[in-house]
């Protein structure tokens, strides 16, 4: 379970670890996701349920996605936890395939809320969830630090810390990663970036683009690219973009 005296990096052992515990919970919601893409004549298909472990008694989110009918069985699968610390609430993503873990603090909701939704009375969580159900992928670049500039990737995992800018649909996120755990701190849009970080900008969308192109059938990449012109202002009677199949 996450306590308040854990620092970020014992958060992200304490969740990988925990994955595994979830068991036949998410068994069950694996099967109510097959049912649903089953029944559905749309894709791509999203649901979030809400998974708690057994023992630890951690409360993560699992987000299904089916690009096709024939993912019914083998969906992919994300997870995240929110978790209420005294600075308020954060958000914890998992890549558990790379055993990596990017972390939303709440300054960084506070910022989504005013510069991309633009003040919504939204609550946190929703917030949040709003947030992850739009991210089907994160492009990262590693900033230069000073004189310090790195060739390979063997050479940031090496560095004991680097600042980073990621590409998302809503936005350009900074932070930094120390080790395998990545902390987003804020997010900005194109009309906020500094004349020398347009080139960053560019090249960081190329990459993003690229990748979804890559990462998933082309009509779904389609789909996902006019999320950005599309986008939304979530209002607290609106209906929400992935839809949530908690139990009760």
């Amino acid at each position: 379970m996450i306590v308040d005296s854990m620092t970020l990096r014992e958060i992200h052992r304490e969740l990988h670890d925990d994955l595994r515990n979830l068991g036949g919970t998410l068994e069950n919601r694996r099967a109510r996701f097959r049912s649903a893409v089953l029944k559905s004549s749309r894709y791509p298909v999203r649901r979030r349920y809400e998974c708690t472990s057994l023992g630890r008694k951690n409360r993560f989110y699992a987000m299904f996605t089916a690009c096709r009918r024939s993912e019914h069985s083998d969906p992919t699968i994300e997870f995240y936890c929110i978790f209420d610390r005294p600075e308020g609430l954060f958000c914890a993503l998992l890549d558990a395939g790379g055993r990596n873990t990017f972390v939303f603090p709440p300054h960084f909701f506070a910022r989504y809320r005013e510069r991309v939704v633009g003040g919504s009375g939204i609550s946190g969580p929703d917030m949040i969830h709003h947030f992850i159900s739009r991210l089907w992928g994160i492009s990262l670049a590693i900033l230069p630090d000073g004189d310090t500039s790195y060739t390979t990737w063997d050479e940031v995992f090496k560095a004991e810390k680097v600042d980073v800018m990621g590409a998302c649909p809503d936005g350009i996120m900074f932070g930094e990663r120390t080790e395998d755990v990545y902390l987003l701190k804020t997010i900005v849009t194109r009309d906020m970036l500094f004349e020398d970080q347009l080139d960053d900008y560019e090249d960081l969308y190329d990459h993003y683009y690229d990748m979804i192109y890559r990462v998933y059938p082309e009509k779904v990449a389609d789909f996902i690219i006019d999320l950005e012109p599309d986008y939304y202002r979530p209002r607290e009677d609106s209906d929400r973009t992935v839809r949530d199949e908690n139990d009760g």
